[in-house]
């Protein structure tokens, strides 16, 4: 193998063939050789030995250009996406070219379309404005990416007029489908990223848990809502409260979950619908309102003005949409049936009832609170005067007020006392009052009139019953134009002779005066004063005496006797019976009661025998027994209305009902 010149020098014979032998030669061996001819010539081959290849020279013989390497590999040049490597004869910038280390270039009409490279392939690579198309058996753009409008489209060829960067088209009368599928216990995942690592990688996520059968959705790469297998809608949670709850809010901060509903609008008016929550049912055919939750403007809105007011409404049994039962209008004023509260709470219907009940055994309570400076009203009023009625706490005196035609017509004082038509605890003052320092103790004054009237129609029988410890004591009555009083009986009260201690003594036993006269005892008292918040009878002012000072001491009664046992028989000196000794206080313990007329009981001693009707008079040993005759004299005691025994004593005494006569 050799190189040759390709000239045949003038020389003899043999000299000149052998030349001609050597060009043969260097044209069948392609001029082989370790080093290019020393002369060359445009589109000349050449066998470089040393590389191993083919090549030819160019078309302006100033360089080679390797054809192939002759182990079978064909060698191009790297080319260009105007000139590629390897074209065809009639469309030479259509082709492949180099494109770079481990790179091929596909290029039409002088533009990059694709790179194969060993990592994969990249269409369009150069950044050009070129599509990108796959065709399926039904569809001419199964899958089209649009270079210049920077869109893919699945089944549409003009995926930009979508406004998306990635749009889903299929016939009208189609449905679109995208399915992601996962093992049954695994999950699908669609990922929202603005990065390649850590939470950039998965900032927003949608995902389906086939383990729990759970929609998932994330937000800054943490869950923010879910969708479970029973249909719960879960806000910033993954549990629900329980099976019955449908939407659960939870919030992840301290200011609590929040549902916001609003209007864009820039100009609203009063009466404008906000937003509102409405709650249907469905009639087995339609959907309708049954009832709602609104949100209207209160008046005309400005910057930072906004009034509003909440509008509350339910369906009626029988009608067909909601009528408005509650509002809270823009100064928080609450109407129910009212839609323009006038104060802080409203209740407007035909019947208005507020109804306290407290099930379970538990209380009810309505309370009324304010400074101690101020008062409590309930107010009663109509059309004309809307308080021509009230009950007033003033807290200055604690005191509850009762008026009717805004006039007071009763007070309940700090001491319970209860005052009718006067507002001072005086007996002077006409009025009526209960007082509550002795419960039960009424006091009437009145002037020009009966103090008490007391009226029974229609039909005879007790006008006023008179008990103790509930039991009937006592009573009068009405038969026609007779008043009777029945039961009753006058006593007076009493100590025994000299102070003498306690003794026993009978119920009925019979009494004699004695020219003795009872004591009283006075405890000490200091001085009290009036306050501010006493409540002043008139003429008293703020310091005045409110309980004079006394003495301690004794001073005689000079009205009430003290008694004995009756020890003569036919006793003038008979005061009545024996009723029951006075354990009300400490003062004494030799007080007592004694009866003295009308009806009670008369102890009769053993042995004696009474009938109906006889008069009796001391028996000398404090009991009684019947007079020889049936004339009414200064010894006589009682009458016998009765042989019903009530009492029989140990001694063998006994009691009968009688009218008693001692006075």
């Amino acid at each position: 193998m050799a190189t040759h010149d390709y000239v045949i020098a003038n020389a003899s014979g043999a000299s000149v063939r052998q030349d001609i032998n050597n060009a043969l030669q260097a044209i069948v061996s392609n001029n082989s050789n370790a080093t290019s001819p020393g002369v060359t010539y445009a589109y000349q081959f050449w066998v470089d030995t040393t590389a191993n290849q083919l090549k030819i020279r160019n078309s302006s013989n100033d360089a080679w250009i390797t054809l192939r390497e002759l182990d079978g590999t064909i060698l191009m040049q790297d080319g260009t996406a105007a000139e590629p490597s390897l074209c065809f004869r009639t469309d030479t910038d259509t082709g492949f070219y180099k494109d770079g280390d481990g790179r091929i270039g596909i290029t039409t009409g002088g533009v990059e379309r694709a790179t194969i490279l060993d990592a994969g392939v990249i269409f369009n690579d150069a950044g050009n404005d070129c599509n990108f198309r796959v065709e399926s058996s039904g569809n001419a753009n199964m899958l089209f990416v649009d270079g210049g409008e920077d869109a893919v489209g699945i089944g549409t060829s003009t995926p930009g007029s979508y406004g998306g960067a990635v749009s889903l088209a299929t016939a009208s009368s189609g449905n679109n489908t995208v399915t992601i599928a996962a093992g049954t216990s695994s999950n699908s995942s669609i990922h929202f990223a603005d990065g390649t690592s850590g939470d950039d990688a998965y900032r927003g996520i949608i995902k389906y848990e086939h383990s729990t059968n759970a929609m998932a959705f994330s937000a800054d790469a943490s869950e923010r809502m879910r969708l479970d297998s029973s249909s719960r809608l879960l806000l910033n949670t993954a549990s629900a409260i329980d099976s019955d709850t449908s939407i659960k809010f939870h919030s992840v901060s301290n200011s609590g979950a929040g549902i916001a509903l609003g209007r864009s609008d820039s100009s609203v008016t009063s009466g404008d619908d906000l937003g509102r929550i409405i709650f249907y049912g469905n009639d087995g055919g339609t959907y309708q309102i049954c009832g709602q939750i609104k949100c209207e403007a209160d008046g005309t809105h400005a910057d930072s003005d906004k009034p509003s007011r909440l509008s509350f409404g339910t369906t009626a049994d029988g009608a067909g949409s909601p009528t408005e039962r509650m509002v809270i209008d823009n100064s928080g004023n609450i109407g129910i049936g009212a839609s323009s509260p006038a104060n802080q709470l409203e209740l407007a219907n035909g019947d208005t009832t507020i109804r306290l009940n407290a099930t379970a055994g538990g209380n009810a309570f309505l309370k009324f609170l304010s400074n101690t400076g101020n008062n409590n009203y309930i107010n009663f009023g109509d059309t004309d005067d809307d308080d021509i009625g009230s009950i007033v706490y003033v807290h200055s005196d604690n005191s509850m007020r009762f008026t009717t035609n805004a006039i007071e017509r009763m007070r309940m004082t700090s001491t319970g006392h209860i005052l009718i038509d006067k507002t001072a605890q005086d007996a002077a003052a006409a009025g009526a009052q209960f007082r509550g320092d002795y419960p039960g103790l009424l006091q009437l004054t009145v002037s020009n009139i009966q103090v008490l009237g007391v009226n029974r129609l229609n039909s005879d029988g007790d006008v006023i019953v008179i008990r103790q410890d509930t039991t009937p004591e006592g009573s009068i009555s009405v038969s026609g134009t007779t008043v009777s009083y029945n039961g009753g009986h006058l006593s007076r009260w009493s100590q025994l002779a000299g102070g003498a201690e306690r003794t026993e003594i009978l119920r009925g036993s019979v009494l004699s005066n004695l020219d003795e006269m009872c004591e009283w005892a006075y405890e000490a008292q200091d001085a009290v004063l009036y306050t501010e918040e006493d409540e002043l009878p008139e003429g008293v002012s703020v310091g005045d005496v409110k309980t004079p000072a006394r003495d301690a001491g004794t001073e005689d009664n000079e009205q009430l006797n003290r008694m004995k046992v009756s020890d003569v028989e036919g006793d003038p000196n008979v005061s009545g019976v024996f009723q029951a000794w006075d354990d009300d206080d400490d003062t004494y313990t030799n007080d007592f009661y004694c009866a003295m007329t009308g009806d009670f009981v008369i102890r009769i001693a053993q042995g004696t025998t009474v009938a109906r009707g006889d008069l009796l008079m001391s028996a000398g040993d404090g009991t009684a027994k019947p007079q020889d005759d049936d004339i009414v004299r200064s010894k006589t005691i009682a009458k016998v209305i009765s042989t019903t025994v009530s009492t029989t004593y140990s001694d063998g005494s006994y009691c009968v009902p009688c009218v008693l006569m001692a006075c």
